[in-house]
């Protein structure tokens, strides 16, 4: 079995999420720092990666909701800078490039075993490139399981944000020589 290793491309992936507020609205947002890098086998049947996601890069376009997400009441980005995901197992589902992907997703101190559902899009290589190989990744976290709950000047708002975060990630992957 032939292993080779990959370096996530940040200027050509994305990291993004929404969450439902007062049940009729919908905040958007996404990091602006975030790394990873892996192996996989030729045939994607073993599939090791480290994702790594700056808290403080966080950015909703509201500059006073960033500040609370990246206060102690939420993310607490001084003491816990990092959210991470360590793969431990993937699944092809049926044909066609779709996956199941299984790993300990780490935020703040709490680590959970965690599924997110993958989108083969394609692997090629150019004159610059060895390879290249791009996935998306979608998925849901409930952000009670991890402590983030959400507090202003002390005052409880969390009741009006949903607990379900959407996350989606556009991952594109360089192939190390």
């Amino acid at each position: 079995m032939n292993y080779s290793t990959w370096t996530l491309d940040p200027d050509k992936s994305s990291v993004s999420f929404k969450i439902k507020q007062f049940e009729i609205s919908t905040v958007n947002g996404s990091f602006s720092n975030f790394g990873g890098g892996g192996t996989i086998t030729d045939d994607f049947e073993t599939v090791k990666f480290l994702f790594t996601v700056n808290t403080g890069s966080i950015n909703t376009l509201n500059i006073a909701r960033d500040k609370i997400l990246k206060s102690t009441s939420v993310f607490d980005s001084k003491n816990f800078p990092k959210i991470s995901f360590l793969t431990t197992k993937i699944t092809q589902i049926g044909t066609g490039g779709k996956f199941a992907l299984v790993g300990n997703l780490t935020i703040k101190d709490v680590t959970l075993e965690h599924n997110f559902d993958v989108e083969f899009l394609g692997l090629t290589s150019t004159f610059l490139q060895n390879g290249i190989i791009d996935f998306e990744i979608f998925g849901m976290i409930s952000r009670s399981k991890f402590g983030l709950v959400l507090y202003d000047n002390q005052s409880l708002i969390d009741t009006k944000i949903a607990d379900e975060v959407k996350v989606y990630v556009k991952s594109r992957f360089v192939k190390l020589k």
